[in-house]
């Protein structure tokens, strides 16, 4: 029966020891925007938009199992961490990735905010609709098929 017991502890034991790994270290947050599904992962590049920094993420990660750990397992837990914490997405900066099956996987990652966050939800909502209407000299301003006030079909106000 001990045996048992100290079985079960030593297994809850690497399951936390796996997670425990995760530190941010960071210089603001914000509340989250969108979902930590929606967050973008740049691997060893810059993203193409302008952010501001919020923080960084470091973890080494290891595991019991027959091949070596890697990113796309800890992918979701990163996502999260960067929701969290406000960030729209995580740049990998270092990546030492084990070939041994008991290595450790080392990320170093910064966690950033866009600048000018897209209206478009990251969580696969729909684009939001603009209309524009332009106007040629001495032209109509309201475009064709518009609901314009006075059109037939309009309803009134």
């Amino acid at each position: 029966m001990a045996y048992r017991v100290v079985l079960v502890g030593l297994c809850v034991a690497l399951v936390a020891a796996c997670a425990a790994g995760l530190q941010y270290a960071s210089e603001k947050t914000y509340p989250p925007r969108g979902t930590p599904e929606g967050i973008q992962v740049f691997d060893r590049r810059e993203p193409p938009e302008a952010y501001e920094r919020l923080g960084q993420i470091t973890w080494d990660y290891q595991r019991t199992k027959f091949s070596p750990p890697n990113l796309q397992e800890i992918q979701s837990d990163l996502k999260q961490k960067v929701w969290e914490v406000g960030g729209d997405a995580l740049i990998i900066r270092k990546l030492e990735e084990p070939r041994d099956p008991a290595g450790v996987l080392r990320v170093g990652a910064d966690v950033v905010r866009w600048k000018r966050w897209r209206a478009v939800m990251r969580s696969g909502g729909a684009e939001p609709s603009v209309a524009v209407a332009v106007r040629a000299p001495g032209g109509d301003p309201w475009p064709v098929g518009s609901c314009r006030p006075d059109s037939p079909g309009a309803r009134p106000q």
